[in-house]
């Protein structure tokens, strides 16, 4: 990259072309890859915001790929999950939303319950008219095969956000009874000061700990008096 005006290089850089709607966002995009020094990411940015770029709002490249129908709502979302992942499990199951997983089982279930309704309506339509009409039996089952499979979605939703959110346990107790040192064993580090003097944790002291692909939180608290 060289300054036009100054004619000064400013650094040697990669530059992607990705034509629409083959992009991210299926518009056309130009990535430029330079060195990860702070003084030539600096420089390379004044550059091209001087010849008339602007910064991206946050969250700016996910939002054109949903308005342009790259990916739903469900994958936009995701987006995020992705990028705050606690666990390798909570990573896998964000991956797994973004590329379509969940709006696949919405889509199915969205399907079935047209489909249902389409037949309700058909015989409310032409109940009197020559054609097959389901018996009152299929429409109970179909209906509450329906309602187990919007369970069961709901509570795929809850187990995706204790993955995403994690839980939180809290260390109490009397001063001087081991709790840090319960929060060090836990953390399998030394995170916490440890001493014989009683008082010694007086903020508390929150960590992470990685339980079979759920994040739980652990706070050390100051001993109870």
């Amino acid at each position: 990259i060289i300054d036009p005006e100054s004619k000064e290089l400013i650094d040697e850089v990669l530059l992607t072309l990705m034509p629409a709607p083959k992009s991210y966002t299926r518009e056309d995009i130009a990535e430029i890859n330079c060195h990860s020094g702070p003084v030539p990411l600096r420089k390379t940015l004044r550059l091209t915001l001087k010849l008339g770029a602007r910064l991206a709002e946050a969250g700016e490249f996910t939002k054109r790929a949903f308005l342009n129908g790259r990916i739903d709502l469900a994958q936009a979302e995701s987006v995020l999950e992705v990028v705050q992942a606690k666990t390798e499990k909570s990573l896998e199951i964000a991956l797994n939303q973004l590329k379509g997983g969940l709006s696949e089982k919405i889509n199915r279930l969205k399907k079935r319950m047209v489909d249902f309704l389409s037949c309700l309506e058909a015989e409310i339509e032409f109940g009197e008219e020559d054609i097959e009409h389901l018996s009152r039996k299929d429409e109970e089952s179909r209906l509450k095969d329906i309602l187990v499979q919007i369970a069961l979605l709901l509570k795929t939703a809850r187990t995706g956000r204790v993955y995403k959110e994690g839980l939180k346990a809290v260390i109490v107790g009397r001063p001087n009874v081991g709790k840090s040192s319960l929060l060090n064993t836990l953390l399998q580090r030394e995170r916490a000061i440890v001493s014989h003097i009683p008082g010694t944790t007086r903020d508390t002291i929150e960590e992470m700990i990685d339980i079979k692909g759920f994040p739980l939180w652990i706070i050390d608290t100051a001993g109870l008096r």
